[in-house]
């Protein structure tokens, strides 16, 4: 609230949202170990047009942060309508919508997290040409409880280590450090800062 206040959104977002960056060991995905999730934070349930705001934010922010070219991939339990339900048909909408709005950007779903980030499922389940199955960078998750709980389980399971409580669609790079945080995750949130103001 504090940075929608002092700082503003940027023009085109509906709503702020967190990136995180996720490093995961033994994971091989196209920018090595590292991927990228949002929303890990602020929206409980938003809707298609915010998705679809936090999808084209967390490309941004990628691309400024990392220097990638940003692949994301809108997550669900469903891939390409393998599931049915008022959920699975928010996350539809909102790929229309972010296609609207940002053509220029590389979005896809709706994927199950396999068809996103492994090439070979997403040939099995994928039955039409996508840049991003299989080869996504950014996880565009379809809630606070499913992302929350993704990071965490990177965490605490994988022995993975989450960077950056960026957030996304503000006017400037704004960060802010989960209460939980070691100091390296805020050494890491502030390096994601520096990286985004240099851009």
């Amino acid at each position: 609230m504090a940075a929608q206040m002092m700082i503003g959104l940027a023009d085109g977002v509906d709503v702020p949202s967190i990136l995180a960056l996720a490093q995961v060991p033994g994971f091989a995905g196209p920018e090595g170990d590292v991927i990228a999730l949002t929303d890990c934070g602020l929206n409980p349930e938003p809707t298609s047009e915010e998705l679809a705001s936090i999808a084209i934010a967390a490309c941004d922010n990628v691309r400024s942060i990392m220097g990638w070219e940003p692949r994301a991939a809108f997550v669900t339990y469903s891939t390409d309508g393998s599931g049915e339900s008022p959920a699975i048909e928010r996350v539809r909408k909102a790929v229309e919508i972010a296609h609207a709005r940002r053509a220029d950007l590389c979005m896809d779903g709706e994927f199950q997290l396999d068809a996103a980030i492994v090439p070979a499922v997403a040939k099995k389940k994928v039955k039409r040409e996508s840049a991003v199955a299989g080869r996504a960078n950014v996880l565009v998750l379809p809630d606070l409880n499913c992302a929350n709980t993704m990071i965490k389980t990177i965490q605490l399971f994988a022995g993975g280590k989450g960077y950056g409580h960026t957030l996304s669609g503000f006017r400037r790079p704004v960060a802010d450090s989960s209460r939980g945080a070691s100091v390296e995750e805020m050494v890491g949130d502030i390096a994601m800062l520096v990286l985004a103001a240099a851009e």
